[in-house]
């Protein structure tokens, strides 16, 4: 089939948008598929349209409609779109009605959709690849890694504000890679970093060189206060990488509910407890390394590979 991949995040992003993009369009024309990924819907023959972001990508859904009338179309919903206020926005509830096929990226997000649209919804949870040549773990630190843009609804700097609560015995350098998105944020990030020596920004990173850095991380953290399905979680998986989480649904979904890692949202003295465990308790440590472990299966390029062909097998 012909696929029109639209997204909202240009070319050249590292923004999760058009990483997804990316990594569907290697998925589709895999599967036999051709594809074009664009910004905006184009008047090429397609026949299927696959929309990211329900409202960014709602011009899209409608241009469809009015252009292809009953070809089939796939809303693949966002974090912004399931989390970005307390209720789901009207524009928001009037792309998934315009979709024949909702995908989400983990099954807690159902709840986030009223009941009607459920027969639509398909999960299919995002992959990952560990690099092939990761550089060692610094045995002199304990280093963990955030990965995520300068964004208020990333939170940040909580992992800062947890490493100033280490004891002086300890060895965490916690380190935080993502672009400046917000220049206030931004600003703030910057003088933690000159004031923190537990603390140091990298900026932006490619996604191999952000890959490497994580795969030689004690851990990864995910400060965010909520999330669709956040893909540095697959990603740390891949890696074999531990997990510490704020206890929110896309965490809870991807890493089971009882994983040992997680914490309150916003709540720095309780990251600061289980940064403080991992680096003292090897056993806890292992623990949270076993969990990513298991999971691994789960994020196989090869399995979310089988879900889209499902997918489009529907049509």
């Amino acid at each position: 089939m012909r696929v029109q991949l639209v997204t909202p995040a240009p070319r050249g992003s590292r923004l999760g948008n058009r990483v997804t993009a990316l990594r569907w369009s290697i998925h589709l024309r895999a599967l036999g598929h051709e594809v074009r990924v664009r910004e905006v819907l184009d008047d090429e023959p397609a026949d299927v349209l696959v929309a990211l972001h329900a409202e960014k990508s709602a011009d899209a859904l409608v241009g469809w409609r009015a252009t292809r009338g009953t070809a089939p179309a796939v809303l693949l919903m966002t974090g912004t779109d399931l989390y970005g206020a307390e209720r789901l926005s009207a524009l928001t509830l009037e792309s998934c009605a315009r979709a024949d096929r909702i995908v989400v990226l983990q099954p807690g997000a159902t709840e986030r959709l009223p009941e009607e649209f459920h027969e639509r919804m398909r999960c299919i949870p995002q992959s990952a690849v560990p690099p092939a040549d990761p550089p060692p773990v610094d045995a002199d630190r304990f280093e963990v890694l955030v990965l995520a843009h300068l964004r208020a609804v990333k939170d940040p700097l909580l992992v800062a504000h947890a490493a100033r609560l280490a004891p002086a015995s300890s060895r965490l350098s916690a380190l935080l890679a993502g672009e400046g998105l917000d220049p206030e944020l931004t600003q703030a990030v910057q003088a933690e970093e000159r004031s923190n020596p537990r603390f140091r920004w990298l900026g932006p990173l490619n996604r191999g060189d952000a890959l490497r850095r994580l795969a030689s991380s004690r851990l990864l953290v995910v400060t965010s206060h909520n999330e669709g399905g956040p893909a540095v979680v697959p990603e740390a998986i891949a890696c074999g990488v531990g997990v510490l989480s704020t206890d929110m649904a896309a965490a809870r979904a991807l890493l089971g509910p009882d994983h040992p890692g997680l914490f309150p949202v916003g709540d720095a003295p309780a990251l600061a407890a289980l940064l403080l465990r991992a680096e003292e308790d090897p056993a806890f440590l292992e623990l949270l390394r076993a969990a990513s472990a298991r999971l691994q299966p789960e994020v196989s390029p090869t399995r979310e590979r089988e879900r889209i062909a499902a997918l489009l097998a529907e049509f």
